[in-house]
């Protein structure tokens, strides 16, 4: 269980919250103010969300892909609200200034985003995650089959996100699921990602919906090889199966025509 004031020893909450009142008050919070929270519903959530994502401003750039993505915008605030608890970094980079300043400006015109808003999702990266971590966040706990995850493959232990915005498409690739992969075609700015990139989309939208991707049954081909040379899969599994993802061995016996291949677009040169 997270470590929440609803959980803790009544006398310690009460001792913090007389110790925060005083450092409010020599910011000038008067007591009028207390008010609101209670009776506002729609401010109290704002509040909370301000505070639990380390009192992020998101930038105007950030902002505007927000409108233009909807629900398919995961900003530097749900990041560090999904992922910072469950993680031992003594410096958690997304809630400093180094990392939230270089990630101000989406690498995205509004034009690709606009074109995007309905098959991708847009997520920041953090350079410290990989699959290993993922599976440590007991968040994910009932989500990720942890038994089948073999941590000392290259693409689980040596490879990591990097500290920047990720386009990744939800579904495989239109008409992808018919081809083998030497047969694929991207458009020019598109590429295959990573395992990684591909698990972390998953887990973003997996702790907002609470619930796994809307299709069944397929798994997206990544560009990481695996020990055979092979290209490693990322599996997904509907609700006929166990609503997890994984990573399985390739003598797995499922049928080629439930593979698809996994694409991202390309961060734009500026």
């Amino acid at each position: 269980m997270a470590d929440t004031i609803a959980n803790r020893d009544v006398s310690r909450v009460l001792g913090k919250l007389n110790e925060w009142w005083d450092r409010m008050a020599q910011a000038g919070l008067e007591f009028d103010n207390l008010q609101t929270p209670i009776t506002d519903t729609a401010f109290r959530e704002r509040l909370a969300d301000f505070w639990l994502s380390g009192a992020l401003v998101e930038s105007s750039q950030q902002v505007r892909a927000r409108e233009i993505m909807g629900d398919h915008f995961y900003g530097i605030g749900d990041l560090i609200r999904y992922f910072r608890e469950g993680f031992e970094f003594d410096d958690f980079s997304p809630l400093t200034y180094p990392y939230q300043q270089a990630l101000t400006k989406i690498p995205f015109s509004a034009h690709q985003l606009m074109k995007y808003r309905k098959t991708h999702i847009l997520f920041p990266g953090y350079k410290e995650f990989n699959i290993p971590n993922l599976l440590c966040l007991d968040k994910l706990s009932g989500f990720l089959k942890k038994q089948d995850w073999d941590k000392n493959k290259p693409y689980m232990k040596e490879t990591y996100l990097g500290n920047r915005w990720y386009l990744v498409r939800l579904k495989p690739f239109p008409y992808s699921i018919v081809r083998s992969f030497e047969k694929q075609i991207l458009p020019d700015n598109e590429e295959v990602p990573r395992a990684c990139v591909v698990t972390m989309e998953m887990a973003y939208y997996y702790l907002r919906h609470n619930h796994f991707f809307p299709y069944t049954n397929q798994f997206l081909t990544c560009k990481d090889l695996d020990s055979n040379d092979g290209h490693v899969y990322v599996g997904i599994e509907g609700p006929f199966y166990s609503s997890k993802f994984t990573l399985p061995e390739w003598d797995v016996k499922i049928s080629d025509s439930e593979f698809g291949l996994a694409s991202m677009v390309k961060l734009s040169v500026s």
